[in-house]
């Protein structure tokens, strides 16, 4: 069937003409009995109610999410493609989807898993094909849930540049403490990038942890504040350390997620 071989589109147009031969013949069941419609419709929610259940399995605690990810992405992503190729079902769809987000965000582990899969729908997996790339994505917009990754991802867009061109225009000078003469300094360009990708990485971790409404900032502000405690007392004549170079990507997270 057009159900189980996943061509929804064709379903939907077949659940149309259906509607629409009831309505002409509603009055001669002896040639159209209603049945035929509503019965397909009671078996579609069944499998949607069928697929919902699915996605919850993955979801009962935090060891089963995290190690069951990709498994409850399928599923989802499933359940998501019904949502937009089958619209007589959009709302019953949307209703079953945004239960389970819901039952989500009500573990404490749960938020930073919803942002975690509202980035990876919105950017894509490597062995998605085009349809589920915009299916993925139509997801991330439908759903409130995700709003934190759409701000995420506006910011990013609005970025002129990618990190590695923008580090490769980095300019490195010394300056004399007297004269105030500046000589080239070589820079570990390397390096730089690798820290600006840790620092990323911290920025979307604290942001899925600390982006919850019912989140304590101060919990974010006190994890920043001992970094910086730990590399006192610093010398303003000696200029940054091993150590403090270390630190910096967690300590400018921790600045920027807050400000965020």
């Amino acid at each position: 069937s057009n159900w189980s071989e996943r061509k929804y589109q064709d379903l939907n147009h077949n659940i149309k003409d259906l509607k629409i031969m009831e309505n002409v013949f509603s009055s001669h069941p002896n040639i159209f009995t209603t049945s035929w419609n509503t019965g397909i419709i009671k078996k579609v929610e069944f499998e949607i109610d069928s697929l919902g259940l699915d996605a919850r399995v993955f979801l009962q605690d935090k060891k089963k999410a995290q190690t069951s990810c990709n498994e409850f992405r399928r599923c989802f992503m499933r359940m998501g493609a019904v949502l937009v190729e089958l619209p007589i079902f959009k709302d019953y769809t949307k209703k079953v989807m945004s239960d389970i987000l819901e039952a989500c965000l009500s573990s404490n582990w749960g938020f930073s898993f919803v942002f975690e899969l509202g980035l990876s729908l919105q950017k894509g997996g490597d062995a998605d094909t085009e349809d589920e790339i915009r299916i993925a994505q139509d997801m991330v917009n439908e759903f409130g849930h995700f709003k934190e990754v759409l701000t995420m991802v506006w910011n990013e867009e609005t970025t002129q540049k990618p990190p590695e061109e923008t580090i490769r225009g980095i300019r490195g000078e010394c300056i004399e403490t007297h004269s105030m003469n500046t000589t080239s300094l070589d820079l570990n360009m390397e390096k730089l990038l690798e820290q600006y990708l840790e620092f990323d990485a911290l920025y979307t971790s604290f942001l899925g942890e600390f982006l919850k409404p019912e989140a304590d900032l101060k919990i974010l502000v006190q994890k920043t504040i001992r970094c910086c405690e730990r590399l006192k007392p610093v010398s303003c004549n000696d200029g940054f350390g091993a150590e403090t170079k270390r630190s910096l990507p967690t300590i400018m997270a921790g600045i920027f997620s807050l400000f965020t």
